[in-house]
């Protein structure tokens, strides 16, 4: 069998003693592999010279054929520019050189040479050397010590955005030196370097490993899973990835889409791995919405997503700003499986945010107008995983007012140049309302996490102030026009029903907050506040499930925030409860037949409409709903069609072991023990009796 490692020895005569009787003569290929044949170790057949190969002209991609280039000694790597993948924060941890096999006088790139496709991106150059070239032999055993140096340095430096307090002091040590006639040196010989010289705020940055010392990676991050998927989806990429740009990007543009399409059409390899493996399996949930795909049979959700979260774990031991990009792609993706992984990733994402300079303001910055607007983007999309899944999860927020001074972003810094159609306007009118709306969040949040318990005469006020000021937002626009759609008239904006969902279940939880004051102390006199918090509370759910039944298919259709799953399960379980402790006969039996209604639309949601976003409510409430309301008898045995009348049933004959979940048994835990490595609830990891006391 003919090996690729036989193309680089020098064809013998026959007459030569060294060649044995018999062997195969020596055989060149005219035209080489392309570089997608070589990496599938597939046969490459050019029809046309100069063309595409069949497999790339039949699966419609870009033909990159590998050609021998020739670079003069002591060229130097630039660094990267404004528009190149690294400082757009697309770009991955740097190339890792393979060690190959050749004789010695091959080795005559000069150790500082680059290649077009690579070392333009501030990446380790690809040394691409022609097998006939002997013009630099002397320098070979130079080239052979200094390149794995340089391997070993290139794409290997991040930046560390220096702190306020510590900016202010090394600025004025330098200009102290400047001005006292200090050597000069050249700008590489300083470990501090300035992108803001305002001395009221300046901005500096240090250079520091990406990596830790030592750590030896023997490919990139994400690769192996990005050629997994490449092999799965075969000639749908492309339209997978274009699924992204269609249904995803335009509510939740924290991507820059003009340079990703390009770096990935071109086949850049300083496009990240991981970011590539994220955006694939998050395209997966909207298969059947391509015409293209949709007659295909869809590639396993849950198996796909493990291959994007083992990238994404690869990408974080030498993390950057792509690792940003693709933290925000897996947060936002669907379905949701892991709590625990998605909390600890945001908290990450945080930490690596803050250490990037995202939560400065980059307007004044000596940088690109497009990485200014990339770097608002980015952090937006961090805020708004840290407050929802702080909302969300239980978990307090990591990120406080007063740490952050970005500008909410506008309609310009959101659209993609070429793209400006309405419906993608009308998306990011409906990002930016969600950016406003999740600082009405934040000021919220912390009032659910206060451990200090504070009266309910005390916690009056400021609940007046944060009810007012989601009014101001219900009020304002384009909140305005984006909450009033109507069915029968006009165009859906994609991201407007979560968004409205959203703003619910923040109304919601401020009435939980001020239901809970007035129920955790018992004065009497805070009875009557009791009693009108609760049926506030339980309007407050009411609303939110029947927003939820008066969807439609192509409302579900839309761009959902995966957080929404957790507001509806918390909606059903807040109406469950102020069923249960319902006095009123009238009011009973109407929660009773709201809550089974609710069901069976949940239940067609999932099966028939195929809405993962009804599968955590469903698992956790379904059981305990149906008992209490409807005896034992399961949805199937209920007409879906036709609206529900049921007759009151008595709370004396609910079975109350239902609701030991968790091992809890009369309050006393008696289930697994905290310390334990898994605790599974349902399947979803969320511990079912914690949600009653979520808020």
């Amino acid at each position: 069998m003919f090996s690729p490692a036989q193309a680089n020895v020098p064809p013998q005569e026959p007459s030569s003693p060294s060649a044995p009787s018999g062997s195969r003569p020596y055989r060149s290929h005219k035209v080489p592999a392309c570089g997608r044949c070589r990496k599938r170790k597939l046969r490459c057949s050019v029809d046309v010279p100069g063309q595409a190969c069949q497999l790339c002209y039949a699966a419609k991609v870009v033909c990159t054929q590998l050609r021998t280039t020739e670079k003069p000694l002591g060229s130097c790597r630039r660094s990267p520019e404004p528009g190149d993948a690294d400082s757009l924060g697309l770009s991955g941890q740097q190339h890792v050189a393979r060690p190959t096999k050749r004789r010695r006088h091959e080795l005559c790139e000069d150790a500082q040479g680059q290649s077009p496709t690579s070392g333009a991106h501030g990446h380790l150059p690809q040394v691409i050397v022609s097998p006939t070239n002997h013009r630099h032999d002397l320098t070979s055993s130079r080239a052979s010590v200094t390149a794995p140096q340089a391997q070993d340095e290139s794409g290997s430096k991040s930046a560390m955005i220096v702190g306020p307090v510590m900016a202010e002091d090394v600025q004025m040590i330098e200009n102290y030196m400047s001005s006292h006639g200090r050597p000069q040196h050249s700008p590489g010989d300083s470990n501090y370097n300035t992108i803001s010289d305002n001395p009221q705020d300046p901005v500096l940055y240090l250079t520091v490993p990406r990596k830790r010392q030592g750590l030896i990676m023997r490919h990139r991050p994400g690769e192996k899973q990005r050629e997994i998927f490449e092999q799965i989806l075969g000639p749908f990429v492309d339209d997978v990835v274009a699924l992204y740009f269609e249904f995803i990007h335009p509510s939740f543009p924290v991507l820059d889409e003009e340079h990703f399409v390009h770096l990935f059409k071109t086949g850049n390899k300083s496009l990240s791995a991981a970011l590539v493996c994220e955006l694939l399996a998050s395209s997966l949930i909207f298969w059947n919405r391509s015409k293209s795909l949709q007659n295909h049979p869809s590639p396993d959700l849950l198996y796909a997503w493990n291959l994007a979260v083992a990238a994404l774990q690869e990408e974080f031991l030498a993390p950057g700003m792509s690792t940003i990009n693709a933290v925000l792609l897996d947060l936002m993706g669907r379905p949701t499986t892991s709590i625990t992984g998605n909390t600890i990733n945001s908290g990450r994402t945080v930490g690596l945010s803050h250490i990037l300079g995202l939560n400065r303001d980059p307007s004044t910055w000596r940088i690109s107008d497009t990485e200014k607007k990339m770097r608002v983007r980015l952090w937006w999309g961090v805020l708004i995983h840290d407050r929802w899944s702080s909302f969300a999860h239980g978990v307090p927020t990591y990120v406080s007012k007063n740490q952050y001074e970005v500008p909410v972003p506008t309609v310009d810094v959101l659209m993609t140049s070429g793209m400006e159609n309405l419906a993608r306007r009308k998306a990011a009118e409906c990002f930016i309302a969600l950016c406003t709306l999740t600082e009405i969040l934040g000021d919220i949040l912390p009032l659910v996490y206060d451990r200090r318990q504070k009266p309910a005469p005390e916690l009056s006020k400021p609940l007046r102030r944060f009810q007012n000021a989601l009014d101001d937002w219900e009020d304002s626009e384009p909140a305005a026009s984006l909450l009033k759609w109507d069915d029968n008239d006009g165009e859906i904006v994609s991201g407007s029903s979560s968004l409205k969902l959203g703003f619910l279940s923040i109304k919601m939880l401020i009435c939980r907050v001020s239901f809970r004051s007035a129920t955790h102390f018992p004065e009497p006199d805070l009875l009557d506040m009791r009693r009108y918090s609760q049926a506030i509370l339980r309007e407050s759910a009411r609303e939110i499930i029947k927003f939820l039944c008066s969807l439609k298919s192509h409302h579900l259709a839309e761009f959902w925030s995966p957080y929404s799953a957790y507001h509806i399960s918390s909606a059903t379980i807040i109406f469950l409860r102020c069923t249960i402790e319902a006095s009123d006969s009238l009011i009973l039996s109407s929660c009773k037949t709201t809550l089974l209604e609710f069901m069976q639309w949940l239940r067609h949601a999932k099966e028939v409409e195929k809405w993962d976003l009804a599968d955590i409510c469903l698992a956790q409430c379904e059981g305990p709903i149906l008992q209490i309301c409807n005896g034992n008898r399961t949805l199937s045995q209920l007409d879906t069609m036709i609206p529900l009348r049921y007759n009151p049933i008595m709370t004396e004959e609910i079975d109350t072991t239902m609701f030991n979940f968790n091992g809890f048994d009369g309050g006393v835990h008696t289930g697994p023990s905290v310390l334990d490595t898994q605790n599974n609830v349902n399947g979803f990891e969320y511990p079912y009796a914690d949600l009653w006391d979520l808020f």
